[in-house]
């Protein structure tokens, strides 16, 4: 802080140079006089005795010859030394570098022969990876071959006997297949042709009437037998022979016409058999060529790469021989030319040194000159001694005192320059040049211009300085700012009479402006009164409010009980910086303020109009109390007083003056502004940097520092800036002071160091630190001791709450192991705020629900609520009280404090219901008996307002009250009505800890630490990483992980499949258990327990209907449904029968193909024209199992419809009635579909339907048989929908990722978040784990 610019100590500065001046003119006067009273001279020694100093001069000659020859035959021997040395020198080098040169090239040469080898590898192994794959395909298609071969004597012997089906055989039509299909592709389609082949031949045989009239000529003879049969019977007469013969011709035209049917009946078959058999056998012809050519072009490509390496290896070794050829001769030729430089240096310098040997014995020979002449005139000197040293004392003295002078007036003039220089630096003038590209500084600078003092060194040292010794080291009139400095004087009181009031207002507005020039962005605060203006002298400073508006609180202040509160606002900041922070420990703010760093508190400013107007007493008196006290607290007055305005009773005005700097308007209307300009010192007008205002009448006012009379000295006022750049400046200052209150504690600060992670016991208390309270101290959230159990946390939209609740989770989960604390998270909000700790499955949480549903948050609060009553039938059998005892006591398993954290909770209450009555006893019964067996509740919420059916009793319970920023009504709330104190919190992350149920003495004000994403996100890794650790060293209870993660409840999406346990443990089990009944999981459900499931046993009802417009999810349940299902039985133990209505060549077909070909039972995918064929089929088997002696053992059939309302043949009539016997053939799909719904189930045969709507279902079942889906799911739908699906419109308030599962066998309703459909690379992982679980012999004991 720039605190030297003070007024006080600027006039401090004055007074030393006053006195310092007057004392040195006093002296410089008797010096002088001294010198002038003993002038003299005396004349010098003009004669000298010339001989003696002729010889001694030729005799130095001499002398010098000898010395020149001898130096310089040393200087040439030197010089062929060194050009000797230069030579071999660089020839040395020179070598040295084509050596290097050489051993370079030959490294590059051997890397390059290294390349081609290498090359020569990769072309022989790739032909040999080649050649085997080729090989392994040809034996591949040797076997299919001889499998093909196998099926066609088969299908010729089961044609034998029918010519026209073994032409049929002959000629069959072969699909060429698709030129872009590889080999793979070819034999998989053989394989599948083949696999066709030999189901339909196996149904071909199985047909009596063929095989029974294979042998016609058989038949014959059995005809021709009949004749001496028919004889015996007939008599022996020619009738009887006519008769027996017609007998016989008769009985073979009836073998004749049953044959020809038998042979029409199977013609399709047969047809379909020659035609697989004859694609299959073009597949394999296609397969082989293919393979052959694949071949063929792997090896032409290895071959291509390899002359390419070739080629550019050579070309490679081309360029480094030409390089290292070039670099010979650039070195040959760089060492010769530097040979050469340093051999003409060395010439260079051999010359200069003969130039200067040269002069210095010319020197050599002056100097004895010198000498000779010297001695010669020293009895000339003699005859001086007594003048010089007259002289020399005279010169002294004066020099002493100049320099005394210098020492005395330069520390001074040094004291004036430095403030000038750090003013200007400070406070340029306003439209400046350099003002154009300010930006708010860094740091405050502790001081704001309101002036400038002008001074004239012949008013203020009135003795003239007549000695060119006392020189003043400046012009004689100067100027020196006059500046409020901080923290120590930085109010002022500006008073005026009749004239002035302008230029105080005017100075008012300036002293605004330099302070928010000065001051890092959102470190000032300013409370402004304008009684008499209404806001309007202070109008370009409320441009501050479009940006931040907290900087000026909002507005400008005119009312009397506006004034009072305010006053009284600022009074109670005070002494919450005195009580709080200041204590004992600070003199001042800003001593505080250098400890606090990031939080350090601001600098607050009372800005005062026309006071006393609208001055109540009691207001009046809160001025004193700030003027007297703020200056410590941080809290400074800028007041205009109008003492024409009657002063509020009991005032005492030199109160108000005794702690500012007091500025006094005088009459100064003898003079004009330009006359006024001449007759001031140093008047700096013409620069314009400032301007003085004057009244109409031609007078005006000037202001005078308070105290005496200054000659030489007087206070000239810096006017504001025009309101244009005024203006522009303040929302300037407006746009860098956005989002400025924002305060930012490292988490850094409170976390723990590495070797601390997981080092904190909470037996005996739960104790994490969470921010910072007053400079240097920590804020500890403390639960588990005493009645500090529970704590309640309010906090408005953007106040930080959000980070609070993740600075204790994550800092709990650093500092505490998972032994030592577990969290239960519940978030009502419609955001994310916990999904990070699902995504890092953080050890600690055992439940975390984003988004939650009621629902959902009930069942947590019933988890918790067991885990209560489960740790008090530990602690009974114990015989102890609490955690620390039951460690004590040796208790066998953890039991860590745990934390039931629910954000925006009063979301439980918002309908008076089941849920938010049952939420409410919950929650009293956690917070009362909780404390006792290590339960903790933490509640979040923007607004208690809202809380109406929560029990009073119970958040009176709770003792630990946290307030972030919030109105006064929820101030009120969250702690005692007495205790106001949260509605003066201004900024984000800034609060109030209070474990003393919110009465005022409990109050602890801190600052919650700065958490971003991406530290939030590293702790969490780090928190897992020594999880996964620990886990690695030894398993879980249960044999599973030792820190499994937790339960996850995502409301803003649909469930995941791949965290179904259940489904997980199915298809990763070493072998299938055989099912008792099959079941299909549909979702996660909305409350704590296992997914969703749906249950087929051998039972009237067990269909599963789902009803709604959802047709990714219901494709996506469809096929999970058959994934499960598949899982669940070994090969051949189950019969899957798929009908899908989506249109063939659609992505919902063509993912439903995906699905069937990952499940490696045989599924029956059944078109539109095969469902009269399918459904007749199953009318059959569902007779022969009812009228088997064991129905139980044949294998269960699912059969699933998908989209029931696509099938137009399948819509039911009433007017028609499934038949048996000979009517069954006059039964339309549509009936027998709704007799085996009706039938089906009780013999294992099970429909698993999808609907759109409910006026569709009605249209495609009958009343009985949708009565026999008692497995429905529902959709969001209409409430009468809902209402005659389920007896309930519950469906109507369904969301986005919610559906109802209905279970009429067991009688309940279930909400639960369907699954979404899969993602490839789990359906994938799924298709090997059925393929490794349906393999042969891969079969678990029943």
């Amino acid at each position: 802080m720039s605190s030297n610019l003070g007024v006080g100590q600027t006039l401090e500065l004055l007074e030393r140079l006053q006195a310092t001046v007057r004392a040195f003119a006093a002296r410089s006067e008797k010096l002088n006089a001294e010198y002038h009273a003993q002038r003299g001279r005396e004349q010098r020694l003009r004669e000298a005795v010339r001989e003696r100093q002729a010889e001694e001069l030729a005799a130095a000659d001499r002398e010098a010859e000898a010395a020149r020859a001898a130096a310089s035959q040393a200087l040439a021997a030197r010089h062929a030394a060194r050009k000797a040395r230069i030579g071999a020198a660089y020839q040395a080098s020179k070598e040295q570098r084509l050596a290097e040169i050489e051993a370079r090239t030959g490294a590059r040469k051997y890397e390059l022969q290294k390349a081609m080898l290498q090359a020569e590898r990769d072309r022989d192994a790739g032909q040999a990876a080649v050649g085997t794959a080729f090989e392994e395909f040809r034996h591949l298609l040797a076997a299919e071959q001889a499998e093909l071969a196998a099926r066609e004597t088969e299908a010729r012997k089961a044609f034998h006997g029918y010519r026209k089906l073994v032409r049929r055989l002959a000629v069959a039509d072969r699909k060429t297949p698709a030129p872009a299909r590889d080999e793979q592709q070819l034999l998989a389609e053989l394989r599948e042709c083949l696999a066709q082949t030999r189901d339909d031949l196996r149904r071909f045989r199985r047909f009596l009437p063929l095989r029974w009239f294979k042998s016609l000529p058989l038949w014959g003879l059995i005809a021709l037998g009949l004749v001496p049969l028919l004889l015996r019977q007939f008599g022996s007469g020619p009738a009887a022979y006519g008769k027996a013969g017609l007998g016989a011709v008769g009985g073979l035209v009836v073998v004749l016409i049953i044959r020809s049917l038998a042979q029409r009946r199977v013609r399709r078959q047969a047809a379909a058999i020659a035609d697989g058999l004859a694609q299959a056998r073009c597949c394999h012809d296609a397969a082989a060529e293919r393979s052959e050519a694949h071949y063929q072009q792997e090896l032409e490509r290895l071959g291509s790469e390899f002359a390419n390496t070739t080629q550019t290896v050579d070309q490679e070794l081309k360029r480094v021989l030409a390089e290292a050829s070039e670099l010979r001769v650039a070195c040959r030729t760089a060492s010769d030319e530097k040979a050469a430089r340093a051999l003409a240096r060395n010439d260079h310098l051999q010359r200069i040194r003969q130039e200067r040997q040269h002069r210095q014995q010319v020197e050599a020979g002056e100097q004895r000159r010198r000498t000779v002449v010297a001695r010669g005139q020293a009895e000339a000197r003699a005859s001086e001694q007594r003048e010089a040293a007259l002289n020399a004392d005279y010169q002294a003295a004066g020099q002493a005192l100049t320099a005394e002078w210098q020492r005395a007036i330069g520390p001074l003039y040094a004291d004036i320059q430095s403030l000038n220089a750090l003013a200007d630096k400070l406070f340029p003038p306003w439209q400046a040049p350099g003002f154009e590209a300010w930006t708010p500084p860094a740091q405050f600078a502790g001081a704001a211009k309101f002036g400038r003092l002008e001074v004239g060194m012949e008013k203020l040292a009135p003795a003239a300085l007549r000695d060119g010794r006392l020189a003043w080291p400046g012009p004689a009139r100067f100027s020196l700012p006059a500046c409020l400095a901080y923290p120590g004087q930085g109010s002022i009181l500006f008073e005026t009479a009749e004239q002035g009031r302008d230029e105080a207002i005017g100075a008012l507005n300036n002293l605004l402006l330099r302070l928010l020039a000065t001051a890092p962005p959102g470190r000032l605060n300013f409370t402004i009164i304008d009684p008499v203006g209404l806001g309007q002298n202070f109008a370009g400073i409320m441009h501050l409010a479009d940006h931040e508006a907290q900087l000026i609180n909002s507005r400008i202040w005119t009312q009397p009980g506006q004034i009072e509160q305010k006053l009284a606002d600022l009074n109670e900041h005070m002494e919450k910086v005195i009580q709080m922070y200041l204590r004992n420990e600070y003199a001042t703010i800003a001593e505080y303020n250098q400890q606090a760093g990031v939080i350090a508190e601001k600098y607050y400013f009372l800005v005062v109009a026309d006071f006393p107007a609208n001055f109540t007493e009691t207001a009046a008196k809160r001025l004193l109390s700030i003027a007297a006290s703020g200056a410590r607290c941080g809290v400074y007055t800028l007041i205009h007083w109008d003492r024409r305005l009657t002063l509020p009773p009991e005032f005492i005005p030199e109160e108000l003056r005794a702690d500012s700097v007091g500025l006094s308007a005088v009459p100064d209307g003898r003079l004009s502004p330009r006359a006024q300009a001449a007759a001031i010192p140093g008047d700096n007008r013409a620069r314009g940097d400032t301007r003085r205002s004057e009244p109409a009448g031609g007078g005006g006012a000037v202001f005078r520092l308070a105290g005496p009379a200054r000659p030489g000295i007087r206070l000239e006022l810096e006017p504001p800036p025009p309101p244009e750049f005024a203006i522009e400046f303040v929302n300037r200052v407006g746009v860098s002071s956005r989002d400025s209150s924002r305060v930012e504690v490292p988490f850094a600060h409170v976390a723990p160091p590495a070797a601390e992670i997981w080092s904190q016991d909470t037996a005996k208390e739960l104790l994490v630190p969470i921010g910072r309270t007053g400079a240097t101290k920590f804020q500890y959230l403390a639960l588990g001791k005493g009645t500090c159990q529970h704590a309640l946390i309010a906090g408005k939209t953007g106040s930080g709450k959000s980070t609070l609740f993740h600075v204790i989770i994550t800092n709990l989960a650093l500092w505490c192991s998972p032994e030592q604390v577990e969290f239960y998270l519940v978030d009502f909000k419609k955001g994310v705020e916990f999904k990070c700790y699902a995504t890092h499955r953080l050890p600690h949480a055992r439940v975390v629900a984003i988004e939650s549903d009621r629902e959902f948050g009930l069942s947590v609060l019933q988890r918790v609520d067991d885990e209560l009553k489960r740790r008090g039938d530990l602690f009974r059998q114990r015989g102890v009280q609490d955690i620390a005892g039951y460690l004590r006591a040796g208790g066998p398993e953890p039991i860590p404090r745990s934390l039931l954290i629910i954000d925006e909770f009063q979301e439980f209450f918002v309908e008076d219901d089941r849920i938010s009555q049952t939420a409410s006893l919950l929650l009293d019964r956690l917070v009362r008996q909780g404390r006792a067996f290590g339960i903790h509740v933490l509640l979040g919420s923007q607004t208690l307002g809202g809380a109406y059916t929560v029990a009073r009793t119970t958040l009176g319970q709770m003792v630990i009250r946290i307030a972030l920023q919030c109105n006064e009504a929820d101030a009120y709330l969250i702690m005692d009505e007495n205790n106001p104190a949260p509605r003066l919190l201004s900024r984000p992350g800034e609060g109030i800890y209070n474990d003393m149920a919110g009465r005022l003495e409990g109050n602890s004000p801190f600052q919650v630490v700065w958490l971003p994403d991406q530290v939030r996100e590293t702790a969490l890794a780090e928190v897992r990483v020594r999880a996964d650790q620990a886990g690695a060293q030894r398993p879980g209870a249960d044999g599973g992980p030792l820190y499994p993660g937790p339960i996850v409840f995502e409301g803003n999406a649909p469930a995941d499949v791949r965290e179904n346990a259940p489904l997980r443990r199915l298809l990763e089990a070493p072998a299938i258990t055989p099912a008792a009944a099959g079941r299909i999981w549909l979702g996660a459900p909305n409350s704590i327990k296992g997914p969703t499931e749906a249950v087929f046993p051998r039972q009237s009802g067990s269909h599963l209907l789902l009803v709604g417009q959802r047709d990714e999810t219901l494709l996506g349940l469809l096929s999970l449904g058959l994934l499960a299902l598949a899982g669940q039985y070994p090969a051949g133990a189950a019969r899957f029968i798929l009908c899908d209505g989506t249109a063939p060549g659609t992505a919902p077909r063509q993912y439903m193909e995906q699905i069937i070909r990952a499940i490696p039972h045989p599924v029956t995918q059944a078109r539109a024209g095969d469902l009269d064929e399918i459904f007749k089929g199953l009318a059959a088997d569902m007779r022969q199992r009812a009228e088997a002696v064991d129905p139980e053992a044949a294998p269960p059939v699912f059969l699933f419809l998908h989209g029931l309302q696509k099938y137009g043949k399948l819509r039911y009539e009433e007017d028609f009635s499934f038949a048996t016997g000979d009517a069954e053939a006059e039964a339309n799909p549509a009936q027998r579909l709704n007799h085996l719904i009706c039938e089906g189930a009780r013999l294992g045969c099970h429909v698993i339907a999808t609907c759109d709507t409910y006026n569709n279902v009605t249209r495609f079942l009958s009343r009985k048989a949708l009565s026999e889906f008692e497995l429905r799911v529902l959709f969001q739908m209409s409430a009468n929908d809902s209402a005659s699906l389920i007896d309930s419109p519950k469906a109507s308030l369904l969301g986005l990722h919610r559906a109802l599962f209905f279970n009429a066998q067991e009688g309940t309703l279930e909400t639960f978040r369907p699954y979404a459909p899969p993602a490839r690379e789990w359906l994938e992982q799924t298709a090997r784990n059925l393929a490794r679980l349906l393999a042969p012999g891969n079969r678990a004991p029943a």
